[in-house]
């Protein structure tokens, strides 16, 4: 409810004469109209990262920076129409920064459990502890082996092929297969 010019000057000279009291009921008399111009402007794509609120407080604050200024408004009107700009101001501001701007686009944003967005979040690729673990694996496993099989996996997690590792060993590459396949049954067990 919009309060006569009369409650107004009252309201504003009780504010002149340093009332806390006064800048309170400044706020709960005129908070509600701040808070509906935030409402009617902020973006539903925003509405999910920021509450009215935090835009609400945000107009009090910047209006409060300055409290000679409380006392430049004639009417109750005046002082409405000051904060729904601030308002208007503050919301459209941060609407570009979030909708226009790339870096914080909420447009951008994708949900979380999208189908197929986790194949592309993860890599297929093992990760370093997972390497250092099989690697480390391998190593126990080959210990109590023949040398021939220990350099058959060395040679193999090295890159080379079982042509290459049963030329480089004198053995068939059937041989190679045979053991590397015993090698990873072992591993996975």
């Amino acid at each position: 409810m919009l309060a006569n010019d009369d409650e107004f000057a009252e309201l504003i000279a009780r504010i002149k004469q340093g009332s806390e009291a006064a800048l309170f009921e400044l706020v709960e008399n005129y908070g509600q109209h701040v808070y509906r111009t935030v409402r009617r402007k902020l973006n539903r794509a925003m509405r999910s990262k920021f509450d009215s609120a935090d835009f609400v407080q945000a107009v009090w604050a910047s209006f409060f920076e300055n409290r000679d200024r409380i006392l430049e408004f004639p009417s109750a009107k005046d002082l409405i129409q000051f904060l729904s700009r601030i308002a208007h101001n503050k919301v459209v501001d941060e609407i570009r920064r979030r909708l226009v701007m790339q870096g914080r686009n909420v447009n951008r944003e994708v949900p979380i459990d999208r189908p197929g967005l986790s194949r592309k979040l993860l890599s297929q690729q093992p990760t370093a502890s997972e390497m250092f673990m099989a690697d480390e694996r391998a190593r126990q496993m080959a210990t109590n082996q023949s040398a021939r099989y220990r350099r058959i996996v060395e040679l193999r997690q090295a890159g080379a092929t079982h042509e290459e590792i049963a030329q480089a060993l004198g053995v068939k590459p059937k041989t190679v297969q045979r053991v590397l396949q015993r090698h990873q049954r072992e591993a996975v067990i």
